[in-house]
């Protein structure tokens, strides 16, 4: 963020949008996923619809609504971080992943009393989906 205080910020302020740029500059022959959505990317798996959010306007209960009322479309997957902690759900045929945090605990976390081990999820697409924990400690 560019405020310290969240309320301040605007959506466009993100310091993560810069990822995508650092991406895209630093390796300009891999296809950076961006449909210039806010908040929302989506691309495709094989035959499945993918849709990414960072999560801190959505939830697990709400998210599917909300990628239907702004993309248009039913997803078959979607990505969300922002609580830091895993949780998988199947809501009607779309599975909602909400993947970990790299680094841990911090202040504001901590203030709030939560605290997770940093961890990233995988997910390798065949016929199945396996889903792999990766322990970064």
């Amino acid at each position: 963020r560019v405020n310290e205080d969240k309320k301040m910020n605007m959506p466009a302020e993100n310091f993560e949008r810069l990822i995508f740029k650092y991406i895209q500059l630093k390796l300009p022959d891999i296809n950076v996923a961006l449909n210039g959505i806010e908040d929302w990317i989506s691309y495709n798996i094989g035959d499945r619809t993918v849709f990414l959010t960072h999560g801190d306007k959505d939830s697990v209960q709400n998210a599917k609504m909300h990628a239907i009322n702004v993309l248009q479309k039913i997803p078959d997957i979607i990505y969300m971080g922002h609580v830091h902690h895993l949780h998988m759900r199947d809501d009607n045929g779309t599975d909602i992943v909400v993947n970990g945090s790299v680094i841990s605990g911090d202040d504001y976390s901590m203030s709030l009393r939560c605290n997770t081990k940093p961890y990233q999820i995988l997910q390798v697409f065949d016929e199945d989906v396996c889903t792999y924990k990766i322990n970064l400690e």
